[in-house]
């Protein structure tokens, strides 16, 4: 689906995101490498509540220099990007009879409204299992509109694969109208069932044994004692019985699937590439980096998770809940709401550090490094080291290392220092918003936009103030520290404490922006502005090596990042109900695109999209709200370039 350019670029203008800190050029996602040592840590694990101590007074803020004329470089419009690469097109086949499954296999699976992603659809996949008091149970399955609820009467129902049908009653439910049930056979010889209820009887020709293809119209919406909809169900049972369309206890626990889930599941699953996924669902999770190399970590509704990176299986976990809080919900049943919103990972002391929205920092101690496969099994999970409530901040928080131990807390019109025994090292006023950070030598520099200075330096006595303005999206290549604005790209002095113009670029949304250092010491930057959505290509003087549009071939956010010495872009695309992350191989000398992988969610959560990659062989791909997936990227280029010549193939 195309954005159209005027209301996206409004809508983009009024609900600008700030991003958290970012992890292609420090090697985490949402977590970061603390320095700190033993010492310290054996400290804190034996202090159990940490007495305050402040340390320093605020600093001056210092003059602004003026900043540079820019002169916009780059055309109003640019070539547009080769992108080649269709993943899901080497996956489709037609249905053709087999033993067992006499209408065919699936191939992979689509939505039953707007065939074949339902894009245009807002309400639909979100309440599988929900409790509902006037039904006494569980919904068993998904209610569904058309693009619009009135209008939900007559929209055609589409079978979401290649199957048999097992039951066709355009009265099946009475006076809630027509039942299809399809009957879909996997290569390895599993199978479900698809259901599809509320519909207008009339449209209900099919019958029993018939075959259907994915993507077939098989009915449209009727008219239900309710409002008009169709209700969507997985299951493993009953085939040739509509069923109550509402369980006593929890569905998934007597033969029902969330139904957008398993749909997501099997496309992604049979994407080329994919080695693993794991569900994580709600906005409870958290996904906080990589320890020991080979283990991710995560926070699922109120644990704290360590998943093998090579397979995702759970390697332990540790309660959180003092980092959730007891709510009752519409219901009167004792819920807990989470709160946890960002989280620091040290590396050198295993010590993880978790920020709240209500002012809660709390500090965590991971099992032991190079522990056998059989002892990891046994190895106790996070242990809780100490936590202090700064009960008057609040606010969206963020974490950052503090060079030589410890980690600086930022929210709403505060920073504090942290030791790593949990006493207050410093207290600062800072009313900007951390958008990103790199650790550069014994210093630490925050781009952080908002009132008063935008640039900033972390040391061990606290935060330092820049003149120059020129904060956005950081890249670093060695000793050189670069800044994307969104009006151009600045090279970063901290020694100094100065920017320089590096290139200019017409005045663009910086949440729609992204820069990249390559190893051949150029650099990548996605920008969007009036003129659209383009990728350039820098030599290390700033020389433009290519500039190439992009709007009309993917949408969406940009993420830049590097696998080994292969850089790649991730598209982060999100709207109400429907989600999509993207991830295309950059041929960064043939100015060039290939499609390796999509991935999404019924219930997207915006900004928590993100890609980190291990090593050259592995990229792990958090969807907000959908699933962490592990891919193969050069296996999925490798089974993309078998079936036709693409630029990534090329050397």
């Amino acid at each position: 689906m195309r954005p159209r350019p005027i209301l996206a670029l409004l809508a983009l203008a009024i609900l600008l995101v700030v991003a958290g800190c970012r992890d292609e050029d420090r090697g985490l996602s949402q977590a970061t490498s603390l320095p700190g040592t033993s010492v310290a840590r054996q400290e804190a694990r034996t202090s159990a509540t940490p007495r305050p101590t402040e340390t320093s007074t605020p600093r001056a803020t210092p003059t602004a220099t003026p900043t540079p004329t820019i002169t916009p470089t780059p055309s109003p419009t640019a070539q547009p990007i080769n992108l080649d690469g269709d993943p899901r097109a080497l996956v489709m086949r037609d249905p053709e009879p087999q033993n067992g499954a006499p209408c065919g296999i699936v191939d992979t699976l689509d939505f039953p409204l707007d065939w074949p992603d339902a894009e245009s659809i807002s309400r639909g996949g979100q309440d599988f299992g929900r409790f509902r008091r006037r039904y006494d149970g569980y919904h068993a399955g998904e209610d569904w509109w058309g693009p619009n609820r009135r209008n939900s009467f007559g929209q055609p129902v589409y079978s979401i694969g290649h199957g048999q049908v097992t039951y066709a009653n355009g009265w099946g439910w009475g006076a809630d109208q027509g039942v299809i049930i399809i009957r879909h056979t996997f290569a390895d010889g599993r199978s479900f069932l698809s259901f599809y209820g509320h519909l207008d009887p009339p449209s209900v020709e099919l019958r029993a044994g018939a075959c259907v293809a994915r993507g077939e119209q098989i009915a449209k919406i009727g008219r239900p004692r309710s409002s008009p909809h169709l209700h969507f169900e997985i299951r493993n049972h009953t085939p040739d019985d509509p069923g109550p369309g509402y369980w006593g206890t929890d569905p998934t626990l007597s033969g029902w699937l969330p139904p957008s889930q398993t749909i997501w599941s099997q496309r992604i699953s049979s994407s080329p590439g994919v080695q693993w996924m794991q569900p994580f669902w709600g906005e409870d999770a958290l996904p906080i980096g990589l320890w020991n190399g080979d283990t991710l970590l995560m926070a699922d509704d109120v644990y704290l998770l360590g998943l093998n990176t090579s397979d995702g299986r759970e390697q332990w976990r540790q309660a959180i809940i003092e980092g959730f809080v007891r709510a009752q919900d519409d219901d009167g049943d004792e819920d807990l709401a989470p709160l946890a919103a960002t989280a620091a990972f040290d590396v050198r002391d295993a010590v993880l550090y978790t920020a709240d929205r209500r002012g809660r920092v709390a500090a965590f101690g991971l099992p032991p490094e190079d522990t056998g496969e059989e002892e990891i099994a046994a190895a106790p999970a996070a242990i809780p080291l100490w936590d202090i409530d700064f009960h008057n901040f609040s606010g969206a928080p963020v974490l950052v290392p503090i060079p030589g131990g410890g980690v600086a807390y930022a929210t709403r019109g505060h920073m504090v220092g942290l030791s790593a025994i949990g006493a207050i090292l410093w207290r600062h006023p800072f009313e900007a918003q951390i958008m990103d950070w790199r650790m550069v030598g014994d210093q630490v520099v925050l781009s952080a936009p908002g009132p008063g200075p935008s640039l900033w330096t972390l040391t061990p006595d606290g935060p330092s103030p820049w003149p120059a303005d020129a904060s956005g999206p950081l890249a670093q290549a060695g000793d050189d520290l670069y800044a994307y604005t969104g009006r151009g790209v600045f090279r970063l002095d901290p020694a100094t404490s100065s920017a320089a113009l590096f290139y200019a670029l017409p005045d663009g949304l910086i949440s729609q922006g992204d820069i990249l250092a390559l190893p051949d010491g150029g650099l990548l930057v996605a920008h969007m502005d009036a003129g659209g959505r383009r990728l350039l290509a820098l030599d290390g003087d700033g020389t433009l090596r290519w500039e190439r549009a992009y709007a009309d071939l993917l949408g969406g956010r940009p993420h830049l990042f590097l696998a080994g010495d292969r850089p790649f872009l991730l598209s982060e695309h999100s709207s109400d109900g429907w989600g999509l992350a993207s991830l295309y191989a950059i041929n960064s000398g043939q100015a060039a695109l290939t499609h390796i992988f999509s991935g999404g969610t019924r219930m997207p959560i915006s900004g928590r999209t993100w890609a980190e990659a291990p090593g050259p062989n592995q990229i792990l791909i958090n969807i907000g709200g959908g699933s962490v997936v592990s891919l193969d990227p050069q296996a999925a280029l490798q089974y993309l370039c078998a079936a036709g010549p693409l630029a990534a193939c090329a050397p």
